[in-house]
């Protein structure tokens, strides 16, 4: 988020979207606190154009996560993609013949965002305390469940 000059990043935050979900947050957080907005010195087709890219990716993205076995994926793509059911059937039984059963290797994937994020907001919160202790003149605290280190905000990749 700083990276892309987010000031506001915490009001942008989201702790169940993944790294690279957040590059695309980052992005329009940028814009919006630049006041990019649709305008009349804006391009209409350009837009459109802009807009029509978003929804091919939004549509991939479901694509994948249909493939993962998550059911509001494939029903996202047949409601906002025009997929039509018999090729998300498909699609979803492709994916289950050359991977693991759909829902295993979809709840291996929750799982494994879910331990990312974990590891994320426990760096954050030991850089806290750090930051805290720094303030009180105290030294800082090692965490032996990250790897022995002394977390400051600078440890951390936002």
């Amino acid at each position: 988020m700083l990276e892309e000059g987010v000031d506001d990043w915490l009001a942008y935050y989201d702790h169940t979207l993944s790294v690279d979900e957040h590059r695309e947050v980052a992005e329009r957080a940028a814009r919006d606190e630049r006041g990019d907005r649709l305008d009349a010195d804006t391009n209409v087709d350009d837009r459109l154009a802009d807009l029509e890219g978003a929804q091919d990716e939004q549509c991939g993205h479901a694509r994948d996560h249909c493939e993962d076995g998550e059911d509001e994926a494939c029903e996202f793509l047949v409601e906002a993609c025009g997929f039509d059911e018999d090729d998300v059937q498909a699609l979803v039984g492709d994916a289950r013949a050359d991977d693991p059963p759909g829902e295993l290797y979809g709840a291996k994937n929750l799982a494994w965002r879910r331990y990312q994020i974990a590891v994320a907001e426990a760096k954050e919160a030991a850089a806290a305390i750090n930051e805290l202790n720094d303030l009180l003149g105290e030294p800082a605290t090692t965490f032996r469940e990250l790897g022995q280190r002394e977390l400051t905000k600078d440890d951390i990749d936002w």
